[in-house]
């Protein structure tokens, strides 16, 4: 709809007239001041004479576009019906999505409910197999001949407290209890006696004791340990060698002691010290043959006999074990000459009236 000439006249004069701009443009001040330029009346008056212009020409506006009006007002209608279905349809698949809602969301929670009790069972029925198997290998301990035989029962029953939480089942916590003692003094026993059979090349115990470690998945491990054990002994060796003076005081090595070296007894005083006298040079040399010809020649046969037993017998060692075992003479030859070397270089620092005797 557009204004005429009339129409736009009319409005220009009615903005442009003192009296209506102060009520237009809701001037305050403007208004105090026409209730003293005019009386209520006239002002009644021009109101009255304003609003029946704007009254005119809206009439006139409805009856020029009354056609246009009339239209507007009938789409006016079919739109509000359209709204008015398209509204309906939003409700109705609003209730038909919360209908599939439901029948997707029900099952679902019963499949999640039922999932959740069938994995409980599912645990349960588990810890109570392990548990009967717990039970029947803990009986094969109890009636194992041999120490070898009970590693092998002790590692099955490892894998089964390693495979599920057995601790917290009341019923089992004294023979898992029994099971965890078994092994400690097995395994304290196997160590003892392995370094006692070495030193005594005690073919038959060796292997026993190897076989222990065998089969309880534990011989790498234990031959690390070996290594381990004979490097700090010749460690203590060299250093023995390099500060006593009596030869008498030169300690026979003995690896079959679960100790280590720096636990065991010594005599009350420090250990008399190389001195620079005409003696000194002799007994160093002496020292140094006991290092050499007794603990060296000691130890590089207690590791040829254990290779042996290693490598000839009728243990069924794994990948790992079998390259372990046919290079344990050659990584204990290279940490005695590393250790060697060491020694005598900082035998050349620390102590060298001893590095210009030799």
């Amino acid at each position: 709809m557009t204004m005429d000439s009339e129409t736009l006249k009319t409005c220009e004069t009615i903005e442009k007239d003192e009296f209506f701009s102060v009520f237009l443009q809701d001037k305050q001040e403007e208004k105090a001041k026409l209730a003293t330029k005019m009386t209520i009346t006239d002002q009644i008056g021009k109101l009255s004479e304003g609003l029946e212009k704007v009254s005119a020409q809206l009439q006139t506006q409805v009856r020029d576009q009354y056609g246009t009006l009339l239209f507007q007002a009938n789409q006016a209608g079919r739109l509000n019906a359209a709204v008015g279905s398209v509204s309906g349809h939003i409700e109705r698949l609003k209730a038909s999505a919360d209908r599939l809602k439901k029948m997707v969301n029900v099952p679902y929670e019963q499949t999640e409910t039922q999932t959740k009790i069938l994995a409980r069972l599912h645990e349960l029925s588990h810890l109570l197999r392990q548990s009967g198997r717990f039970l029947h290998v803990y009986q094969r301990l109890e009636g194992a001949p041999g120490l070898a035989e009970q590693a092998g029962v002790i590692y099955e029953l490892d894998c089964l407290m390693d495979d599920v939480d057995l601790t917290g089942i009341d019923f089992l916590r004294e023979e898992i209890g029994a099971v965890k003692a078994v092994k400690a003094r097995l395994v304290q026993t196997a160590h003892r006696d392995l370094f006692q059979s070495i030193q005594g090349e005690k073919e038959d115990e060796t292997k026993n004791c190897l076989r222990i470690f065998l089969n309880m998945k534990t011989l790498g491990k234990c031959l690390e340990n070996i290594l381990e054990t004979y490097q700090r002994y010749i460690k203590d060796s060299i250093k023995e060698c390099f500060t006593t003076s009596d030869l008498s005081k030169l300690r026979k090595s003995d690896p079959s002691g679960t100790k280590d070296r720096s636990e065991q007894t010594r005599g009350p005083g420090k250990a008399p010290v190389l001195t620079s006298s005409t003696n000194f040079r002799s007994k160093l040399w002496q020292a140094l043959e006991w290092l050499f010809l007794d603990e060296f020649h000691s130890y590089c046969q207690q590791i040829i006999f254990l290779q042996r037993c290693l490598l000839y017998s009728d243990l069924a060692l794994t990948d790992d074990c079998k390259r372990m075992a046919e290079t344990i003479g050659s990584n204990f030859w290279t940490n005695l000459t590393r250790q060697l070397t060491t020694s005598f270089a900082n035998a050349q620092s620390n102590t060298p009236h001893v590095y210009q005797a030799l």
